[in-house]
């Protein structure tokens, strides 16, 4: 009798041993886990002279489309994942901390969530020129936006930081301006003409002078890009430190 209970239990025992592996198998990230993006978060120093409005929620449907090329994930949708936060009344303040992020992955049945945040947002600018009263001037320029971007995967059973990426990219556009006076008098011209006469001045701009909001969402989608498939990247991690031979263009 003793015999027999002793095999039942070791025969129970071996059943929960492989129910277990066979679950934390199914909840390998590497095995197409279901996962939720969790909403941008901003705590990036921002250059005052860029406009950030709105590019947190770019930012999100962004990666949230690259989750969905890279076919290594099983992701929800980003819409529900914020009906789930307004049902839940979570993260009201903008701020979601690692319960939160739990609550909301159980109640929409992920595994993992994906939390992502701007961590930087500068602008450099550069430039050249040289100018003359009589021959006109040359004007060159050239504006970087530098982007970084923070993923982390949180195990929402444990809480656990299962992966962590960093990316960083740049925007640039550059722009040129040619200044030349012209002359103009009744006798047309000649020396004394050039010294005195009348004189209007024109110019040829080629490029852009200013930042556009277009030139920061690149930079911003671009660093996304390399929190996925950078060096540093989320897949590259993943993946033990190679980086994937041909991942989805940063354009889609």
């Amino acid at each position: 009798m003793n015999l027999k209970k002793l095999l039942l239990g070791t025969l129970f025992g071996s059943l929960m041993l492989i129910s277990s592996v066979c679950l934390a198998a199914n909840k390998d990230i590497r095995d197409c886990p279901r996962v939720a993006l969790m909403p941008f978060g901003n705590k990036a120093i921002v250059s005052s002279e860029l406009n950030s409005s709105g590019m947190l929620n770019v930012a999100s449907e962004y990666v949230t489309t690259q989750l969905v090329w890279c076919n290594r994930f099983d992701p929800i949708d980003y819409e529900q994942v914020g009906t789930a936060l307004k049902m839940l009344q979570a993260g009201q303040s903008g701020l979601y901390d690692v319960s939160t992020t739990a609550e909301v992955g159980k109640f929409l049945g992920a595994q993992y969530m994906i939390i992502g945040n701007i961590t930087g947002l500068t602008l450099k600018e550069s430039g050249a020129g040289v100018s003359d009263s009589n021959v006109g001037g040359l004007n060159l320029g050239k504006h970087t936006v530098t982007a970084t971007v923070t993923l982390r995967a949180v195990d929402v059973e444990t809480l656990r930081i299962v992966a962590a990426s960093i990316g960083r990219d740049s925007s640039s556009t550059a722009g040129s301006e040619l200044k030349f006076p012209v002359y103009r008098n009744n006798k047309g011209m000649s020396i004394i003409d050039l010294l005195s006469g009348r004189k209007q001045e024109f110019a040829v701009k080629i490029g852009t002078a200013e930042v556009s909001d277009i030139q920061v969402v690149n930079a911003i989608n671009k660093a996304a890009w390399q929190a996925l498939y950078g060096k540093t990247g989320l897949i590259t991690f993943l993946d033990g430190g190679k980086v994937m031979k041909k991942p989805p263009p940063k354009g889609i």
